[in-house]
């Protein structure tokens, strides 16, 4: 763990800011950094060293491995998902109420400084119930329910799930359950044979437990380069001001609903992941049997 980058403003996101960086991705630290000098609000952040999927023991070894040209996707999923795990244990024993965490990726918008005020004042600095808020997400999952509006075109949604784990805050009282959940370096590819990633078992679990927020459109993105996980260069996810309805290039499935709407489909949802995790864990024998 790095040193703090700089002292820490007194009004921000979470109490540690915590940037995951591969050591031989160095230049997406370099801009990371350039970025966060942009803005008060990321000042006090502190690089986290991911952990490489290729370099965990058991990798390009049977059962697991049979030499396939997606070893290297599948090494990149046990990483992120340690690297995130990694993260929640640093702010476990740094004995925080929150933290956002962040992947070396992340783009901001031109009127982040202001956007984000309201946001602080409306979500963060007020206690109204929830335990995780994603400041920027792919792809919702599930339902979704509008609960405030900010500043310019933006709102505060209760959430189902979601796919993206670049940008996000958790409070402590989730740290323990999920820290329960995600493996370890012993059971790491086991876990990502049936969960496959960190993203799709947050969009899956996390709200069954606690309650999460998201903000759309996006307080941050992310800008496209060369994927370790995907092994090719992901999306580039632009911060945009149109409302989400305005945008369903961006937020394709976003289904903002009432509350008895929101807990029925969402009831319902459950129910069907429920039935998926019986799946995934015969699926998850025969790759262990065949190989990923």
């Amino acid at each position: 763990m790095n040193a703090p980058n700089t002292s820490a403003p007194t009004s921000r996101f979470a109490d540690g800011v915590l940037v995951i960086n591969l050591d031989h991705r160095p230049e997406r630290m370099e801009r990371f950094a350039k970025t966060a000098d942009l803005t008060s609000m990321l000042q006090g952040w502190e690089r986290l060293a991911a952990v490489n999927g290729v370099e965990l023991p058991g990798y390009g070894q049977p059962p697991w491995f049979r030499n396939r040209k997606r070893d290297k996707c599948w090494a990149g999923r046990a990483g992120a998902t340690l690297s995130h795990r990694k993260a929640i244990e640093h702010a476990r024993d740094m004995g925080w109420d929150s933290v956002l965490i962040l992947e070396d990726d992340i783009q901001l918008g031109p009127t982040f400084e202001t956007d984000v005020s309201d946001f602080l004042t409306c979500t963060v600095e007020r206690s109204n119930g929830w335990s995780a808020c994603f400041l920027g997400l792919s792809k919702p999952v599930g339902p979704s329910r509008k609960l405030r509006d900010l500043d310019h075109s933006r709102a505060v949604y209760e959430i189902f799930g979601c796919i993206g784990a670049f940008a996000y805050v958790l409070r402590k009282e989730s740290f323990a359950w999920i820290l329960a959940n995600l493996p370890t370096t012993e059971t790491v590819w086991e876990w990502v044979s049936r969960h496959r990633a960190i993203d799709r078992w947050y969009a899956r679990n996390l709200s069954r437990r606690f309650v999460v927020h998201a903000v759309a459109p996006n307080l941050i993105g992310h800008y496209s380069s060369f994927s370790d996980i995907g092994q090719r260069a992901g999306a580039n996810l632009l911060v945009t001001e149109a409302a989400p309805e305005q945008q369903p290039h961006l937020q394709p499935h976003l289904q903002p609903c009432g509350t008895i709407a929101y807990h029925l489909q969402a009831g319902l949802l459950r129910v069907r992941f429920f039935l998926t995790r019986l799946v995934n864990r015969v699926q998850g024998v025969l790759k262990r049997r065949h190989g990923f």
